[in-house]
């Protein structure tokens, strides 16, 4: 509506009734007209004065008023219009604090105080870029307009900021102490620290759960590296992060870390099933040993507990030449020998040795005949005769003789065969009443030693 300090006076008769027969056209005048126009108000006066009018032509149309009444005139006054030339104007968007997790739309809200929104009220555009302080721009978006046809183009509005962060954090684990044996064990206690990086909104938190299943649930707070000590090839370290928008990292594992601490236990070595003796060095090592956690792997063996051969296979039984075993520091020295072994598990863990012993007969002895008659004859009775002698010297070392094998005729007249020193002052055996052509002595008062020097002795009857 526009305020004017004119008027006029428009219409028309649309039903035909004011010139139609059988009414008198009426002369209508204007004969007054203001307008005042108060900031967005209008108030309009008016006056009409009727003249050559017939109520009575208006029969029973109903109008309202009568003949003095449109006689004397028809006046009015229209107020209140509401006079709109403002467009809607911005009045509020979308705040923001702190950190997001997803992308956040910023609503803009249009007011106008007069007419009042028609429509395109609330315009929206998305915040999608991920960092700090990140804001969108209203744009292809329909204008605001108000009930009186003013418009306002939003397109270009920025919305206000906001702190974006979409991406989870990032979490590494890694042993960072310990002793690493062999077959990727440890063989001490392990240092385990987890390091968790967020390059947006940083991290919030971190927990963990130790365990030997791989499935416990991170609950506890993670401060310092962790110390891991179990003995068990299934050691878990489990761990996730959160970060300062509330990105949850999916809880990721450590992988198995295998701890064995201890050595093998239950170790034993026996030479030939125990046996005192040998003039055979090709002997047999019948071996024992255990391992509860990472299992036996190798052994290895020493004749002077300080050679030692290469390791090899574990096994329960092992052929072994006391003279010389490759790489075990092993002479060909006769007597009392000692073979030591010493057992690794899978980890490395290596025993102390454990040993076993055996003599060792490795002496070679000669023999030499004595006067050896063809023949002797003795009377019924007769005072005992020496009939033969026999000497034995070893070519290093010493050895020992435990029976000695005499070849006569006719032993069955013999009462005694006597081996005694040399001259007959020291009995180391004798055979009462021999029978047949092979007699055993069996040497077993005293025993011959042979040496390197010669030693001489005899038989007698």
């Amino acid at each position: 509506v526009r305020a004017s300090n004119s008027c006029s006076i428009y219409g028309s008769d649309t039903n035909g009734l004011w010139n139609a027969a059988p009414y008198a056209q009426p002369n209508v005048t204007l004969t007054s007209c203001s307008s005042v126009a108060s900031g967005n108000t209008l108030t309009v006066t008016w006056n009409l004065n009727f003249t050559n009018w017939s109520e009575a032509s208006m029969g029973s149309y109903g109008y309202v008023g009568d003949n003095s009444t449109w006689a004397s005139g028809w006046s009015g006054s229209l107020a209140t219009v509401t006079v709109d030339t403002t467009a809607p104007v911005f009045s509020s968007k979308t705040t923001y604090s702190g950190w997001y997790a997803s992308n956040q739309t910023s609503t803009f809200t249009y007011t106008d105080a007069l007419s009042g929104i028609a429509s395109g009220n609330n315009p929206t555009c998305t915040i999608s870029t991920e960092g700090s302080a990140q804001t969108c721009t209203l744009s292809a978006q329909a204008n605001v307009i108000d009930s009186a046809g003013n418009a306002t183009n939003p397109n270009g509005t920025v919305s206000n900021s906001l702190n974006l962060d979409k991406t989870a954090p990032t979490t590494a684990g890694a042993t960072t102490g310990g002793t690493l044996g062999t077959n990727s064990w440890y063989t001490t206690n392990v240092t385990y620290t987890i390091t968790p990086a967020d390059a947006t909104s940083g991290v919030a938190s971190t927990v963990y759960c130790v365990d030997t299943a791989n499935s416990c649930t991170p609950v506890t707070a993670y401060t310092v590296p962790l110390t891991l000590s179990t003995e068990s090839a299934t050691n878990y370290v489990r761990y996730k992060s959160t970060d300062v928008a509330g990105n949850v990292q999916t809880t990721q594992s450590s992988g198995a870390i295998k701890i064995d601490k201890t050595v093998p236990a239950s170790n034993t070595i026996s030479i030939n099933s125990g046996a005192v003796s040998t003039t055979d060095p090709a002997t047999t090592l019948n071996l024992s040993s255990s391992d509860a956690t990472s299992g036996l792997s190798q052994m290895q063996f020493s004749c002077d507990n300080s050679t030692w051969s290469t390791l090899e296979s574990y096994a329960v039984s092992k052929a072994f030449n006391i003279t010389n075993f490759t790489g075990a520091g092993c002479t060909s020295t006769g007597g009392t020998r000692t073979v030591y072994v010493r057992f690794k598990d899978l980890a490395g863990n290596v025993t102390s040795s454990v040993n076993d012993t055996i003599t060792y007969n490795n002496v070679v002895t000669t023999l030499a005949n004595g006067s050896d008659p063809s023949s002797a004859t003795l009377a019924p009775g007769a005072t005992a005769t020496f009939i033969d002698a026999f000497t034995l010297q070893t070519s290093t070392g010493t050895d020992i003789i435990t029976a000695v094998t005499v070849l006569m005729t006719n032993a069955s007249s013999t009462s005694l065969l006597e081996i005694t020193n040399n001259i007959g002052s020291i009995i180391y055996g004798s055979s009462s009443n021999p029978t047949g052509s092979s007699i055993a002595v069996t040497l077993n008062n005293n025993t011959l030693t042979a040496t390197s020097g010669i030693t001489q002795y005899k038989i007698r009857v």
